[in-house]
């Protein structure tokens, strides 16, 4: 077909929308899909889907990965946003920033990265100060639970969050001694 005929075509061109129950839902394919070629999954009122990216930008290459609703993907980028020949990377678990093998934000064009672990901000050195195992790869989830101790965060392997930033024992304590803060009130509850 002609290039002029399929633009003509697509001013004519509306975006679709699928409904169920008054809210975005499509069992069998995308609830969004945009005249200009993007496209995006619904399920129940959120965006979801299990065997690929819930949204596909117009340009066919960026991606984001939700499940129920969260931006989640198991071991790749959640957010894959191609630009000038590059992919930028932003890999979440449940929602939160996190990526144990390396940054979890990764903006090729400029150089920028970010290190996050279950939605902490961590800088450089404080990632690679978190406990490895004898091949040298960080600990899994299942291995970095999150557990409350008087108002800190601490792991099995001595991994505390203070105010949303990693910090060793030796850190809290001096934190505490220094700022005369009662433990109930550092620190923020994290779920996994």
């Amino acid at each position: 077909m002609n290039s002029i005929f399929k633009k003509i075509i697509n001013i004519f061109k509306k975006n679709n929308y699928v409904y169920k129950d008054k809210k975005l839902h499509n069992e069998n394919g995308p609830a969004i899909v945009y005249k200009d070629g993007g496209e995006e999954w619904w399920f129940n009122g959120v965006r979801h889907r299990l065997d690929g990216p819930a949204v596909i930008g117009v340009d066919g290459k960026s991606c984001e990965w939700y499940i129920n609703g969260e931006r989640h993907r198991d071991d790749d980028p959640a957010i894959l946003l191609y630009t000038n020949g590059n992919y930028d990377e932003y890999y979440y678990f449940k929602g939160k920033k996190h990526n144990l093998k390396g940054p979890a934000v990764s903006e090729w064009n400029s150089g920028h990265k970010e290190w996050w672990v279950l939605g902490f901000d961590l800088s450089k050195n404080e990632f690679d100060l978190l406990p490895r195992n004898d091949k040298g790869e960080i600990h899994s989830l299942e291995e970095i639970k999150i557990s409350k101790l008087d108002g800190l965060f601490m792991s099995n392997f001595v991994f505390y969050a203070l105010n949303g930033k990693v910090v060793d024992k030796v850190d809290v304590d001096k934190y505490i001694l220094e700022n005369q803060f009662p433990i109930s009130k550092i620190g923020k509850k994290v779920k996994i």
